[in-house]
């Protein structure tokens, strides 16, 4: 594998999921649909400027009852727990309309690509909309608990790894369920019958592993 070649493949599809250099020239070198970057901008700052405040209450208010408990590890626990949820439901979607409703595929597999490479191409592309979930759940709840505990300096070492790798186990369980499901299922015939089914699968193993953690977090100071 050229590294190079797949960090531009990496650039190409991400350019193209999102458009960057279609917007880039339409908005700053045309000068035209302004009132449509304007209009995201005005949606970004109003749903900061409603979601915060509540996000900020409902973090408070969950540390608050761990460190009455002495229990403060499980609000992160819980953080990292619910975006692994999100990602793993998301990431179904993201994860199939990618991989299989993309009309990229046309365009990428006549190339002197290999397949593995494509696989890492597009798999980038949905874990980059994925860590958008982690920027909005995980990033502040971790920075709060770290400025309200005053942890130790390798915290914020931890907490940068743990960010960065925190959609990737998620969409790895989903790609490993999806992919083979596909094939056997037949995944054009059966769609709507194999989103439904991973979707339904990981979200019961999650609520179950959640279940699992929480009880043997709670008898673990009994055994002690």
């Amino acid at each position: 594998m050229e590294l190079k070649r797949l960090i531009s493949l990496i650039w190409i599809l991400i350019n193209s999921h999102y458009g960057i250099s279609k917007k880039r020239y339409t908005y700053f070198h045309q000068k035209r649909r302004l009132w449509e970057l304007f209009l995201i901008v005005f949606a970004i700052v109003a749903l900061a400027v409603l979601a915060v405040p509540l996000y900020g209450f409902f973090t408070k208010a969950l540390l608050d009852q761990y460190i009455i408990l002495g229990m403060e590890h499980l609000f992160l626990a819980n953080l990292m727990l619910l975006s692994s949820v999100i990602g793993f439901v998301f990431g179904t979607f993201l994860l199939v309309s990618t991989f299989f409703f993309s009309n990229e595929m046309r365009i990428l597999l006549p190339l002197p690509l290999k397949p593995y490479e494509v696989l890492i191409g597009k798999f980038a592309v949905v874990l980059l909309d994925q860590m958008i979930i982690s920027l909005a759940l995980l990033l502040p709840g971790f920075v709060y608990y770290g400025l309200r505990t005053s942890v130790h300096v390798s915290y914020w070492i931890y907490m940068a790894v743990i960010f960065l790798l925190s959609q990737v186990f998620p969409l790895a369980i989903v790609t490993i369920i999806t992919l083979p499901l596909s094939r056997i299922l037949g995944f054009r015939r059966n769609r709507d019958f194999l989103i439904f089914a991973v979707s339904v699968a990981v979200l019961v193993g999650a609520i179950g592993f959640q279940f699992y953690f929480v009880n043997a977090a709670f008898k673990a100071p009994e055994v002690s």
